[in-house]
């Protein structure tokens, strides 16, 4: 009839989010798979020719791994909404696991829902996503500074034009935390060590040269920050009803602050033009293209009520769109980036089965004087669904009554607002496979690091003081219990028994709630931004302004209060 999750969050989490040095300095434990081949201990860098040594690797070999919070020492699955980018799914960490020697994500059309409670109106609410996904991440756990990244993966679909879904490969600093926006609000992705230049910055970005006693372990008179660099973002190939078809492509991204400024950057939507300012210098494929539709945007809190909005600031996305072929959904492909941190001579390359896609040098990014990132940096795999991604807006509203309100591909009244390939759930169950992650790095050279909290860029002592703003979705110490309904189920006695019996634990849960608790000692949980791209993660909500979770039954999705 209905399955059942009843999940206890990480009570340890508090305690963990401190993590400091390596995993290898830490237990001793090396960071290189013992079943990665000896053929791949070494790797030839393709821009300068030097050969940098494996540092980490992850072949993925054991059967059925879990990354569920605290289980793996590298790796953790999330669980909990994506509350960014007009997400429609939920991050299930037992959506990400081993299968056949590849770290698998799974995207299904099956929905999850939770309960809260409006701390101002005292009511209920029940929030449904219609699809569950998984997102790993590293984040505080194993990061690294300079080297070569090499993953191989089959993204998920099955074929190049399956439409709807947003798999992504990237990297951020450890000082923020993907998804989690509480952590990225004037952080996310502040790459800039000046002081003088940006007029009001301390308002701007919260760790900044002009700051001579930070404190929290970190250095006076240093900018930090959360610079983002994206392997790729997909977007499958799509078609909506009466609308061309969009081949599949992947973005490659970075993503730093300070931007352009507003008055001779160009404007999101439209090309290059001699009327505009952009960075020099940049080098891209014959195949590839300046990703016009985003160049970026103003970050900072929805609500600014400071003088002159001194909050705000310009975010860029440097980023080429790339075609994909049908073999990308079908077999592994190499992504690689050569990440070179130096302030003077530093470098991204991303590549594409060892073929160049997109080049940035240090000497690119004097148009801000935002530097190549030096930040320690941590990985983040996931697939989410989302109706701003895959999903070419406008809807044909005219011609579909579903336009902008209905994405449930499980729904019959519902399918003319989804791409072709998305149409009756056609594309799922999808998986992203991941055969391999490798890391290597130069053994002579002082700013490749192996740490999440390396000496001249410290970030645990920032995390252990403001903890809040890392911590796992809802309170450590309360029990968060989500309904799956996979298909819909025609025992109509079935359905009707277990409504009496969820409506009657929900009586009884609220009378026993109501005599033993006070809304004053429940969770905050932040309120779901309503950004259009995951860049927009730490742009658009304010910390101050959070909703209350309650514990409550498993409710089905289409229970009222």
């Amino acid at each position: 009839l209905v399955k059942y999750l009843t999940r206890r969050a990480w009570s340890s989490s508090l305690q963990r989010v401190a993590v400091e040095g390596t995993l290898s300095s830490r237990s001793g434990m090396t960071l290189i798979d013992g079943d990665t081949d000896e053929a791949y201990l070494t790797t030839r860098s393709l821009k300068a020719g030097k050969v940098l040594h494996l540092t980490a690797s992850d072949e993925f070999s054991r059967e059925g791994r879990s990354f569920k919070p605290g289980q793996d020492s590298i790796f953790e699955a999330i669980d909990q909404p994506d509350f960014t980018n007009n997400a429609m799914q939920f991050y299930d960490s037992s959506y990400v696991t081993t299968k056949d020697g590849m770290l698998v994500i799974s995207t299904t059309a099956e929905k999850t829902s939770w309960a809260d409670v409006d701390p101002v109106t005292g009511g209920t609410t029940v929030n449904t996503r219609n699809y569950t996904s998984g997102m790993v991440q590293s984040w505080n756990k194993f990061c690294f500074t300079g080297g070569i990244l090499e993953l191989s993966v089959q993204l998920p679909g099955g074929r190049a034009d399956a439409g709807g879904l947003w798999p992504a490969a990237w990297l951020m600093g450890n000082l923020a935390r993907a998804i989690f926006p509480k952590s990225t609000m004037a952080i996310w992705p502040w790459s800039y060590d000046k002081c003088g230049d940006i007029e009001g910055l301390p308002w701007k970005q919260e760790i900044n040269a002009c700051d001579d006693a930070p404190g929290h372990g970190l250095h006076p008179h240093q900018g930090r920050g959360s610079p983002e660099i994206d392997l790729f973002e997909v977007m499958l190939g799509h078609a909506m009803p009466g609308k061309p078809h969009v081949p599949a492509f992947m973005s490659s991204s970075l993503q730093i602050s300070p931007g352009i400024d507003k008055t001779v950057r160009p404007h999101n939507g439209h090309k290059l033009n001699n009327s505009v300012k952009w960075y020099e210098g940049i080098e891209k494929s014959n195949s590839s293209e300046f990703n016009f539709g985003f160049w970026g945007q103003w970050c900072g809190p929805e609500v600014d009520d400071s003088f002159d909005h001194r909050r705000k600031y310009l975010q860029d996305a440097i980023s080429v769109n790339t075609n994909l072929k049908e073999s990308h959904f079908q077999d592994q492909h190499l992504y690689r980036l050569e990440w070179e941190p130096d302030v003077e001579d530093g470098y991204l390359q991303w590549y594409l089965d060892n073929e160049l896609v997109f080049s940035i040098d240090a000497a690119a990014l004097e148009a801000t004087g935002s530097q190549i990132p030096l930040e320690p940096m941590y990985l983040i795999l996931n697939t989410a669904v989302s109706h701003s991604w895959g999903f070419p807006e406008p809807c044909d509203i005219e011609q579909c009554s579903a336009c902008y309100n209905c994405y449930d591909c499980t729904n019959p009244a519902c399918q003319c607002a989804l791409p072709e390939g998305m149409q009756n759930c056609n594309n799922l169950p999808a998986e992203l496979k991941v055969d391999f992650i490798r890391l290597y790095q130069d053994r002579g050279n002082a700013g490749h690091t192996l740490s999440c909290s390396p000496p001249r860029f410290p970030t645990s002592g920032f995390i252990r003081d403001f903890s809040e703003r890392y911590a796992v979705w809802d309170s450590a110490q309360k029990i968060r219990e989500h309904y799956h309904q996979e298909q819909p189920v025609s025992n109509t006695y079935f359905i009707a028994f277990g409504i009496l019996v969820v409506l009657a634990a929900v009586l009884l849960d609220i009378l026993i709630f109501h005599k033993f608790f006070s809304l004053n000692s429940l969770c905050k949980k932040p309120r779901r931004p309503h950004s259009q791209t995951r860049e927009e993660m730490s742009c658009v909500t304010d910390r101050t302004d959070a909703t209350k979770s309650e514990i409550l039954p498993l409710l089905p999705a289409n229970v009222a209060f």
